[in-house]
C-alpha cells in the first residue's frame, strides 16, 4: 500500500513540474517534489521514458474524452466545427504536459509511439464525424492538421494568440477547408 502510495506521489509530482513549466524534469526533482528518494523513483519506474508513458496515459482518454460528448450540431460540418472548441479546451488544459511529451519524443521511441497513438485516436474521432466522400482526401488531411495540438501549439505560443483569437483563427481555418472542399 505504501509502495503504491509512493508511486502516485512520483507521478503527480512529474505532472505538478511540468504543469508548472519544468518540461523535461530530472528524476531528481521529480523524487524532491514527490517527497521520496531517487531509488524509488527508479524502483517504480525503471526510467523517465516509463514515466512518461503513464503520464501519456493519464492524459490519452482526457483528450479523447471531449470528442466522445454528445453533439448539439445537427450536421457533420457542425459537428466538425464543435471540435475547435472541443480541442481548444482539451489541449489548453493539457498544454505544458502535451509539450512535455512532444519535447520527450524526440528521445524516446516509446514515448513517440504513444504520441502518435492519441494522436491517431483524435483523427479515428474526427473521422467518425465526416461521411464518407464528403470530403477529399487533401481537405480531410488539412482538417486534421488544423484540429491538431501542434497548431494549437503555434497560434498560442509562436503567434502569442489568445485562447479565443486562436479559437477563431481555427474556426476560419475549418470553415475554409470545408468551403473549399464542398466547391471542388
Amino acid at each position: 500500500m505504501r509502495s503504491e502510495d509512493s508511486r502516485r506521489r512520483i507521478v503527480a509530482a512529474m505532472l505538478e513540474l511540468v504543469e508548472a513549466g519544468v518540461l523535461a524534469p530530472s528524476a531528481d526533482q521529480v523524487a524532491a517534489k514527490a517527497g521520496v528518494g531517487l531509488r524509488s523513483v527508479f524502483r517504480h519506474f525503471t526510467d523517465m521514458d516509463s514515466l512518461y508513458l503513464e503520464i501519456g496515459e493519464i492524459i490519452a482518454p482526457r483528450l479523447l474524452a471531449a470528442g466522445r460528448l454528445p453533439f448539439t450540431g445537427t450536421t457533420w460540418q457542425e459537428q466538425v466545427a464543435e471540435f475547435v472548441h472541443r480541442r481548444a479546451v482539451a489541449f489548453e488544459a493539457l498544454a505544458q504536459i502535451l509539450r512535455a511529451v512532444h519535447l520527450h519524443s524526440h528521445r524516446s521511441v516509446a514515448v513517440r509511439a504513444g504520441r502518435v497513438q492519441v494522436s491517431n485516436a483524435l483523427r479515428t474521432l474526427l473521422q467518425s464525424r465526416v461521411p464518407d466522400g464528403a470530403l477529399s482526401a487533401t481537405a480531410f488531411e488539412a482538417l486534421d492538421m488544423a484540429l491538431s495540438f501542434e497548431v494549437w501549439a503555434r497560434l498560442r505560443d509562436e503567434q502569442g494568440l489568445s485562447v479565443a483569437a486562436a479559437k477563431a483563427v481555427l474556426s476560419g481555418l475549418v470553415d475554409c477547408i470545408l468551403k473549399t472542399s464542398n466547391a471542388a
